[in-house]
């Protein structure tokens, strides 16, 4: 050997026995918070562990393990989690949290089969692993109902583990203000009190519960790194609704960390932007990068890990609204969706249901209808009519999936400040749209009420409550024990003859969508003699026009026999800031009606133009008609329509909705001119006159029907009435805003 070769040996050999060995990992002792738990509840345990690893949060680093044994001899793996202490307090109306000891491993997990379990926790890393010794405890039996499903017998309802149907009641809660957690106890108590089950929490950069975001100035924040904080608020809400019964919608990611440009974008709070040291350069790389993608698991384990064991976790929601953010590719989505959901399912012990969600009310096909998507959601805003845009939605989407639907997102917004120029509080300041949005939630087979957003700033300082406690005692009263099912009611006639009266149709889209649907194409719509509407495809709410979106041109034709002088008006409601549009109404050929919504900035500025909202309206004589509205613009713009003497009425104009509940059923009946659009733009509605509709029931026989206030849940009268042929007549007294009915056979008599 050279002097050359052993010099380079020697120094080989000294740098190898000054290298450090990384330490073989090692787990402190165990403490159990309790060796008896009941079903369903939270068995914690305690401890440390040691070992070479710089970032705790990445399972590559260090993955912390338990192993349980169910009394079947079954074992499943929970991950555990770092936790740290801390306490809160309100420092100048803002809340502030202090640490109150050191970082600990926590392991969670709510027992579900009675009987004897054995757990042993392991750590696991590079330079070795440790496993500790097998620990007992008891799960004993508890009156908790447990998790919510997805109904085996009824695809489209939710169940308990207890197998009592779960309808959702509640609201939007996103985030709070400056003084954090307390917050939330004054708007959980609230909602708990008025009878709210549900609630919906967001993880996003407006969220004081979001873990991973990029924070200047904090070293504990951005990519892979969680914040320990903002697990702890998250942990405080999740134990406050433990107790007060609400289910939490736990949405993971907003489209605003996808969004460089407006509206209201993040971009610049994105953990895994290149900006930031991270992978993703732009948009679509958060759903294709493989760094990004692993970055989003290490984040699902740890969410499993810390709250997966709360049977106040309603769903995990991947997504909010997530085709608002930039680059949206719909095959993409769907495969990243199928990805996450597999993987999150693989890690998830006690099956929660997932989701997610889109701006748009149509949602996307190829994510919604993925048998990994367990509950599929619905939004909608500046809708003047509320019930029939949840009604029709609903339908058509439980008719599409066959899976639980649910109205993530609804409110007034933009309408009232563009239309009327109010803000929302200002516009319905009693809460109308809120009223109808929760019963035609329930009523139209939706798994729950539609969601109200504005929690802050609307539901809360306007003390709105009182309209889920209206909704709740009804729901009481008529004692949930099967799953609710719309069932049609015949159009209501007048109880007593009257002098001859027209009637006006209402016209919102069913779908409001930028790609290739039936809808988004020409189309006809026919107005009976009676006014009830057929149409060759679901109505579109979208005009698209001549240009950018030319293979969805979809002008819309009205077949109407006006039995006197009437309108036909076009309600415009927002126009593509890509271009703008052009609303042209033709009446049998001719030429009625141009309006130019021009875009005054071309594509400078893609913000939704609202200038143009409002009604464009023309004359029509009496006799059967062709009315043709067409965009002969760029782009698209967003409409209804709203037909005046468009038919005779033969009966009261109140909306008749039903459910059945075995053999009970659920009515509630409400004045179409009775939304928060109506009231705010004209008087309050006149009361419509009594009526008599034809109910479906299961048997016939004798039944008693209890009319209630809706508000107040209150008895206004009950009557009784005589089922025949698998009808009851159901006599439908005055209303001036809305009336509800429960009803229940009152014998076992046949007819």
């Amino acid at each position: 050997m050279t002097a050359t070769k052993t010099i380079a040996l020697l120094a080989c050999l000294c740098a190898v026995a000054t290298q450090r060995v990384a330490a073989a990992p090692s787990l402190g002792p165990i403490s159990l918070s309790s060796r008896t738990v009941p079903r369903f509840a939270k068995l914690e345990a305690t401890f440390t562990a040691e070992g070479d690893w710089q970032n705790p949060f990445d399972p590559h680093q260090v993955a912390i393990d338990a192993t349980i044994k169910l009394p079947s001899g079954r074992s499943v793996v929970v991950p555990c989690f770092l936790y740290r202490p801390y306490r809160r307090e309100l420092v100048g109306g803002a809340e502030r949290l202090v640490p109150t000891g050191p970082d600990v491993w926590k392991l969670r997990f709510a027992p579900w089969a009675l009987g004897r379990h054995q757990l042993m926790i392991a750590v696991k890393t590079p330079a070795g692993s440790a496993r500790s010794r097998w620990l007992s405890f008891a799960c004993t039996p508890s009156r908790h109902e447990g998790f919510v499903r997805r109904s085996k017998r009824v695809p489209t309802a939710l169940v308990l583990d207890s197998g009592r149907p779960f309808i959702a009641i509640g609201e939007d809660v996103c985030w709070p203000g400056r003084r954090g957690t307390y917050d939330y106890d004054d708007w959980y108590n609230s909602l708990a009190r008025a009878g709210g089950n549900w609630s919906r929490v967001w993880q996003t950069p407006f969220a004081f519960s979001s873990i991973e975001l990029f924070e200047p100035g904090r070293s504990d924040a951005g990519m892979g790194r969680y914040r320990l904080d903002a697990a702890w608020r998250l942990d405080y809400i999740t134990q406050l609704a433990e107790r007060l019964g609400i289910r939490q919608m736990l949405c993971i990611d907003s489209f605003n960390i996808i969004r460089r440009s407006n509206p209201y974008p993040a971009w610049e709070s994105n953990p895994y932007a290149a900006e930031h040291g991270g992978p993703v350069a732009q948009p679509r790389d958060y759903f294709t990068n493989p760094e990004a993608k692993r970055m989003y698991r290490n984040r699902l384990r740890y969410l499993v890990a810390r709250y997966g064991y709360s049977t106040s976790v309603f769903a995990w929601e991947f997504w909010n609204e997530i085709d608002v953010g930039e680059q949206y590719d719909s095959a993409v989505a769907a495969a990243w969706h199928r990805e996450m959901a597999r993987y999150l399912r693989s890690i998830d012990p006690y099956r929660h249901l997932i989701t997610t969600s889109y701006g748009r009310t149509e949602g996307d096909p190829a994510v919604d209808a993925l048998p990994e998507m367990d509950l599929v959601q619905s939004h909608a805003y500046g809708r003047t009519d509320f019930a029939q845009t949840i009604a029709d939605t609903t339908a058509l989407k439980l008719k599409r999936y066959r899976k639980p639907h649910i109205f993530g997102e609804f409110g007034v917004g933009y309408a009232a400040e563009n239309s009327i120029g109010k803000n929302p509080r200002d516009a319905d300041p009693t809460g109308i749209a809120l009223h109808n949005g929760l019963w035609a939630g329930i009523l139209s087979g939706g798994a729950g009420t539609a969601m109200s957003w504005y929690w802050d700033d609307y539901v809360h300082p306007l003390s709105l409550y009182r309209h889920f406690a209206g909704l709740a005692t009804v729901l009481k009263v008529l004692g949930v024990a099967n799953t609710l099912h719309p069932v049609p009611v015949s159009p209501p006639l007048y109880a007593e003859s009257r002098q001859r009266k027209y009637g006006d149709l209402w016209l919102q889209g069913q779908v409001v969508s930028w790609e290739r649907v039936p809808s988004n194409a020409p189309q006809t719509v026919t107005v009976a003699p009676d006014g009830t509407i057929s149409q060759s495809t679901p109505l579109s709410g979208l005009l698209h026009g001549l240009g950018g979106h030319r293979d969805k041109h979809n002008p819309v034709t009205f077949v109407v026999n006006y039995p006197t002088q009437g309108e036909f008006g076009v309600m415009v409601g927002g126009v593509s800031g890509w271009g703008g549009a052009a609303l042209q109404v033709r009446v049998d050929g001719n030429v009625a009606l141009t309006k130019e919504l021009a875009d005054p900035d071309g594509t400078a500025d893609t913000t939704t133009i609202h200038r143009y909202d409002g009604s464009y309206s023309v004359s029509v004589p009496a006799g059967l008609h062709r009315i043709v509205v067409e965009n002969t613009g760029p782009d698209w713009c967003m409409v209804s329509y709203r037909l005046t003497n468009a038919f005779v009425r033969r009966g009261p104009d109140v909306r008749v909705m039903a459910a059945s509940c075995g053999p009970k059923r659920l009515v509630w009946v409400q004045n179409r001119h009775h939304t928060w659009y109506e009231v705010a733009v004209d008087d309050p509605p006149k009361p419509e006159p009594a009526g008599l509709a034809k109910l479906p029931v299961q048997r016939n026989g004798q039944y008693a029907v209890r009319w209630m206030d809706p508000y107040s849940g209150r008895t206004v009268s009950t009557t009784t009435a005589l089922a025949r042929g698998g009808l009851l007549p159901l006599s439908i007294p005055p209303v001036a805003t809305d009336v509800a009915a429960v009803i229940a056979p009152a014998s076992r008599g046949g007819g």
